[in-house]
């Protein structure tokens, strides 16, 4: 299963619709003592499967001489293609659902006037990172922010994507996976885990995104019945039809690779992730104008 498919709860069905039961933590109120009370809530979540596709075709007479000069099934390598280009698409919707999230929670505490006057300005807040170490120090600390929010347990895992794993990867806290373990989501382009950070955190890199993006994403894994993000999924089907090219009137196969699937994100489940931009350099407001004012 896709690495990216651990941190959230991922299910097959049968059905293209569904629910989803969980449970919520709410205040109530204060006691006498004005001691906070909590309670359970179930809660109920409806879904509904959304279908992809994607399409291959390929002429007859391009089939007939991959299986006779080279011995191969070219059905075999397509369905394979479309397998794995299937998997890059549900990675980049999981991350950038779990990003959006972390994003949403990042400015949770904004007060009405700071997001306006970001907002206004085009202002992204950034952690500025003046050595390696203070990456580690900001994880754990919106491990805990984490923890205090959604009263279950800290952060699981950080996605980040290829020059900050790097960084990451030099520092002493990280420790690598096992390499006699075979990776194939790394060879195949997929979201994949390198490996620790103190022990605690799993460090997965996202290979889709920019060189330049030193954003982390940090969250905690959901589990079923828990807030957070639910996957449902269908067995994918492969439909072969045939059909008359209009340019040339060759025949084709097509081959359409279809999947249902449903990304569900429960009320608070923004409460599990956090966001992190970092930079380098020296970052506010100030130096923000500053350099679009000359870049202008």
């Amino acid at each position: 299963m896709q690495e990216i498919k651990n941190i959230i709860c991922w299910n097959k069905t049968d059905k293209g619709t569904g629910e989803i039961f969980y449970l919520t933590l709410e205040t109530t109120g204060k006691d006498p003592e004005g001691i906070e009370i909590l309670s359970m809530k179930n809660i109920r979540k409806s879904f509904r499967l959304e279908t992809y596709m994607i399409k291959s075709k390929v002429s007859k007479e391009q089939m007939q001489d991959l299986e006779k000069l080279h011995s191969v099934d070219p059905k075999a390598m397509l369905t394979s293609t479309m397998e794995e280009e299937d998997k890059r698409g549900q990675d980049k919707l999981i991350y950038n659902m779990i990003k959006y999230a972390g994003s949403v929670n990042e400015k949770i505490g904004w007060s009405t006037i700071v997001f306006k006057v970001n907002e206004w300005f085009g202002y992204e807040p950034k952690f500025r990172v003046k050595e390696d170490l203070d990456i580690f120090r900001k994880i754990v600390s919106i491990s805990n922010l984490i923890q205090s929010k959604t009263r279950r347990s800290g952060a699981d895992f950080i996605i980040a994507g290829p020059a900050m794993g790097a960084r990451i990867m030099d520092l002493p806290q990280f420790v690598y996976n096992d390499p006699n373990q075979p990776d194939l989501d790394r060879s195949t382009g997929l979201i994949h885990k390198i490996g620790a950070l103190g022990n605690k955190f799993s460090v997965i890199i996202n290979p889709m995104l920019h060189w330049n993006d030193e954003s982390i994403v940090i969250g905690s894994n959901t589990f079923e019945g828990q807030e957070g993000i639910y996957q449902y999924e269908m067995e994918p089907e492969i439909i072969e039809t045939e059909e008359i090219s209009p340019d040339n009137l060759m025949p084709y196969i097509v081959l359409n690779y279809k999947n249902r699937m449903a990304l569900v994100a429960t009320d608070n489940a923004h409460l599990k992730y956090y966001t992190l931009n970092t930079t380098i350099k020296r970052h506010n407001i100030l130096t923000h104008l500053i350099n679009k004012i000359f870049k202008k």
